[in-house]
């Protein structure tokens, strides 16, 4: 059996499976260039909102959820305006 390989993700290399070498990839200057260089895409894509501010979550069609997880019928939690005395 030959020694297991490890593929970077960041930078389609191969190399030995070893502590040492993937110490070694991690720290090198061409791998911190293609991390930086993934993340600065993944960061253009994404939409940045000043902090602390709240989006709502997209509405979920309400019949691909299980029965358990369907929202109570608008009508389910009326106050009763009947008056007390």
């Amino acid at each position: 059996m030959g020694k297991e390989t490890y593929v970077c993700p960041y930078c389609d290399k191969a190399f030995t499976d070893s502590h040492e070498a993937r110490k070694k990839h991690l720290a090198g200057r061409a791998h911190k260039a293609n991390v930086k260089r993934w993340y600065d895409s993944v960061d253009a894509g994404a939409v940045r909102t000043k902090g602390g501010a709240w989006t709502p979550a997209p509405a979920v069609a309400t019949p691909t959820l299980p029965p358990s997880l369907q929202p109570a019928p608008p009508t389910a939690f009326l106050i009763s305006l009947a008056e007390w005395g």
